[in-house]
């Protein structure tokens, strides 16, 4: 508003100019000049005081009713305290004055659309934009265009009733024809009022009663079409309630509520990119509610925009924290918990599951979740646990998992099933869960008394390594790597050397021990480990 009015300031400064005001008159029966009086009042409208700013410039204008400056300040003050009528008379006595004022015609246009008589506001804003008035230009694409291109101009002409009383045919209380503008402006106004006082109090017909009734008087009242797609959605009847809301915003797209409303019902249509952009809108709203932010991060979340889907649900949570008013601030650790997760911020992700549950305790799902972060993290027996449990409420529960427990579910499974295991959850780029089984086959050779080959545990070991080497677990992977080249010589080494050494070299590559990784990297190639090549000619020249 600021930015505004300090455009419309230095244009009635330049009237005032004009006009030769005398600035050693004394004004208001005050020891002013009245350009200290008109200074007084422009400060008091600025931190937006109307009613004693309004006082001011009506006593201005009272002294000087030519007074540009006091008229067109008195206006602003009576649109912004929504006397409407009051406006429109200033703005049309500053035309009469000087009909080449170019912001004059804008902000009469404003009045206008306000006042549900589309058709001359977009003349207004026309005439603005033939003098030069660039500001008018996406009112003039966005309402004036549309309206012509819908024939919106016959609503405001009154029914001709006289055909249908003359065959018998009954009409619904129709404005009378010789009723003014004003009167029905003013009838229309009073049956919005009942509209959303019904709405407050749950009586959704009788607020279809009243937004219908206010439509017939004034057919062009946006508010009047938001009102009546409250009640639509109410009811369920979507398709009606976002037509509803496509009028009110062809008549006013500042109607930020309604940008809201159909980006609501849009997501229920799972068209979420058209959803998206109406909440954006939404959203320059100066007071949000929380499940503003909500709706926006479940949007952001399907069209993949993972970073502002996160921004937006802890918004959310911070908002909830202040002003829990809504169902939907308490799923929010959910939504956000499953962001995290799939940025792969596990233990973010497992606090608000945590926190989640702490508010929907019976809300499996959440807990199905907290053990998929188990799984993720390699913890298979806290995961299966959880599984057991809830996956009878989720069919999504993946494939891959439920092998898993099934398999820990049978026990001592034998050395080779467990390779095998890890052998695949390593080739398929989950080293975590692969090391969970290793560490379990670790513990059965400890256990197993028959003396096993060596070349199996050295075979466990370098799988091991490879598995806390993607995991970055460096130091552990080298030791792995160490025990099976100075401790575990077999005959026919399965892994061979070759293979211990360019992976311990990888390890200590990883560390920027250069002088160990070129030396394993250099034994690896001896032994026939082409691949070690590359690396001899990065790390080692």
């Amino acid at each position: 508003m600021k930015t505004k009015f300090s455009f419309f300031y230095f244009f009635v400064s330049l009237v005032a100019l004009f006009l030769n005001v005398n600035s050693a008159c004394y004004v208001l029966g005050q020891n002013i000049t009245l350009e200290e009086a008109l200074n007084q009042a422009d400060i008091l409208l600025n931190t937006r005081e109307y009613r004693q700013a309004l006082a001011k410039f009506d006593s201005i204008a009272t002294i000087q009713p030519q007074n540009m400056r006091a008229i067109a300040g008195r206006a602003y003050c009576k649109y912004y305290l929504k006397d409407y009528e009051g406006a429109l008379t200033d703005y049309n006595l500053i035309l009469k004055l000087d009909d080449k004022n170019v912001t004059i015609y804008r902000y009469r246009g404003n009045v206008k659309q306000r006042l549900g008589r589309i058709a001359e506001a977009c003349a207004d804003w026309q005439k603005a934009a033939e003098l030069g008035d660039n500001k008018v230009q996406d009112r003039i694409k966005d309402l004036c265009q549309k309206f012509a291109e819908n024939n919106l101009t016959t609503l405001l002409v009154p029914p001709d009733t006289s055909q249908g009383i003359s065959r018998g045919m009954k009409f619904t209380s129709p404005p009378p024809l010789e009723m003014s503008e004003a009167e029905k402006i003013r009838i229309a106004a009073e049956e919005l009022t009942i509209g959303f006082e019904k709405i407050q109090k749950n009586d959704w017909e009788s607020a279809e009663k009243a937004f219908n009734k206010a439509l017939e008087y004034n057919p062009t009242q946006a508010a009047a079409y938001y009102g009546r797609a409250n009640v639509k959605i109410a009811k369920k009847d979507f398709e009606n309630a976002l037509n509803d809301l496509e009028k009110a915003l062809l008549l006013d797209p500042s109607l930020l509520n309604a940008h809201l409303l159909k980006g609501r019902i849009l997501m229920q249509k799972n068209d979420f990119e058209q959803a998206y952009e109406h909440l954006k809108l939404a959203s320059r709203q100066e007071h949000l509610p929380p499940y503003l932010f909500s709706y926006l991060g479940i949007t952001e979340v399907q069209i993949e925009e993972w970073e502002k889907a996160l921004e937006n649900f802890t918004q959310a949570i911070q908002a909830n924290d202040k002003q829990v008013s809504d169902f939907t601030g308490k799923t929010d650790y959910y939504h956000r918990g499953q962001v995290y997760f799939y940025l792969k911020k596990y233990k973010e992700a497992y606090n608000d599951f945590v926190r989640h549950t702490i508010l929907f305790p019976e809300d499996s799902t959440a807990y199905l979740q907290i053990a998929q972060i188990y799984y993720e993290e390699g913890n298979l027996n806290k995961a299966c646990e959880l599984w057991n449990k809830y996956k009878g409420v989720s069919s999504t529960v993946p494939n891959k998992i439920q092998e898993s427990c099934n398999l820990l579910a049978k026990g001592n499974i034998g050395y080779e099933e467990y390779v095998k295991q890890a052998q695949y959850l390593l080739n398929t780029a989950q080293p975590a869960q692969a090391l969970f089984w290793l560490n379990q086959a670790i513990t059965q050779y400890n256990q197993d008394t028959t003396k096993p080959e060596i070349a199996i545990i050295r075979q466990i070991l370098f799988f091991r390594g490879i598995a806390l080497l993607d995991l970055n677990r460096f130091d552990e992977a080298i030791v792995d790597f160490t025990f099976c080249l100075e401790n575990l010589k077999v005959a026919t080494p399965n892994p061979s050397d070759k293979d211990l050494y360019y992976h311990r070299g990888l390890a200590y590559r990883k560390k920027s021990q250069y002088a160990n990784a070129c030396a394993d990297f250099g034994k690896a190639l001896q032994q026939g480990m082409t691949e070690a090549q590359k690396y001899l000619d990065y790390t080692c020249e």
